[in-house]
């Protein structure tokens, strides 16, 4: 694949792009990962306009989506990701529209199916939801879960710019 945007980082076979054509960017790593195929997008309600920006860019290429809306500042937890668990066989690819709370349902529903994941972040500060690792709950009866990392982490430069910090 050709270079996309302006930044990229490879470790390993996972990749991370900031784009200047957020679309362009979406899709191409998508395809990567899942040419074609059915996809579970899972975003907070705070992230709506983010998912559906990545449902139409994703929609170029005529994937069947799902589309799993969280109320805002949902908790983290084995039970939060039961539906992404239990989304239908034929979904190969969950993608997380969001921040750390949201990576962390989505990671570990991924890991519970087998399959893989991308981040589609809303801020910059993505390291959190990049780890290896979902954190599930809060505070010191937190769960901490080894999980995979995304297979590809794909930001609209604009976005990544317009986020004080």
């Amino acid at each position: 694949m050709e270079f996309i945007g302006k930044s990229e980082e490879k470790v390993g076979i996972k990749r991370a792009v900031i784009g200047e054509d957020f679309s362009q960017t979406v899709l191409a790593l998508t395809e990567e990962i899942l040419p074609s195929g059915h996809i579970a997008l899972a975003f907070a309600q705070e992230d709506t306009a983010l998912a559906n920006r990545t449902e139409a860019a994703l929609n170029l290429q005529k994937y069947k989506i799902g589309r799993y809306s969280y109320a805002s500042g949902t908790t983290p937890s084995r039970e939060a990701a039961e539906d992404l668990e239990n989304c239908p066989e034929s979904v190969r690819l969950l993608i997380c529209c969001g921040e750390a709370d949201m990576a962390d349902i989505v990671k570990f529903a991924a890991w519970r199916r087998g399959i893989p994941w991308l981040l589609v972040p809303s801020s910059p500060d993505i390291l959190p939801c990049a780890l290896p690792l979902a954190v599930l709950g809060w505070g010191a009866s937190a769960e901490r879960v080894e999980c995979a990392p995304p297979a590809a982490i794909a930001a609209c430069e604009g976005d990544m710019n317009g986020c004080s910090g």
